[in-house]
């Protein structure tokens, strides 16, 4: 122009600009309603020893699908090792109600309700992030047929809340297998704690118009 130095123009020299090892998603595919991409019995779909993961170290796991749900996606690491990811003050305050629900018996309800609560909103932030409307995910992926049937317009907001705090509630290992299940095939980065998840034997979302 005027032989000043646009900022578009490369420096020589210059290091490359790093570049993100996974895609990140595009989420504007997710304009039309979504159903889960997996079933909440589908706990072992991303192999069993990841599902102990879940069962075993439900605080550690917990507080890693809350930093990938409340946080845009991010790549994964060139070295992936255990524990990464960890929300710590979500990871501590619930080990801390555990263990005091289970020295203390009259404490346990109180317990089980904050780590309930904590799971359904993050499931329900899931759900907007994904616009996931499937409010019975009790079987795996079903045909687009039955998803019409079950993606009625009947089905409202409220049925969606009262079903995922239930679940959170009696199925929480369950629920939070299917999270975090969701969010690896969705392509975004999902941590682990101990067991590194193989590959899903399903076919994974489809994103369709559920209308």
């Amino acid at each position: 122009m005027d032989g000043k130095p646009q900022f578009d123009e490369v420096k020589k020299g210059a290091p490359e600009p790093y570049v993100a090892s996974v895609n990140v998603p595009n989420y504007s595919q997710y304009a039309d309603p979504q159903a889960w991409g997996n079933g909440l019995c589908d706990c072992c779909d991303h192999g069993f020893l990841s599902a102990m993961d879940v069962f075993c170290c439900a605080e550690c796991a917990i507080s890693q699908t809350y930093n990938v749900a409340f946080n845009p996606p991010q790549p994964a690491p060139e070295e992936k090792t255990c524990c990464d990811g960890l929300h710590y003050p979500l990871c501590l305050g619930l080990i801390c109600c555990e263990t005091v629900g289970v020295l203390v018996p009259a404490y346990s309800i109180v317990s089980r309700t904050i780590f309930s609560v904590a799971l359904y909103f993050i499931r329900r932030r899931l759900r907007e992030r994904y616009n996931i409307h499937q409010v019975h995910n009790l079987q795996p992926r079903l045909p687009l047929e039955e998803e019409d049937r079950i993606m009625s317009k009947e089905i409202t907001c409220c049925s969606e809340e009262v079903s995922d705090f239930l679940l959170s509630w009696c199925c929480a290992a369950c629920v939070l297998c299917q999270m975090q299940q969701e969010v690896r095939e969705r392509g975004e980065y999902m941590p682990y704690v101990v067991f590194p998840p193989e590959e899903s034997h399903s076919n994974g979302p489809v994103v369709t118009n559920m209308v």
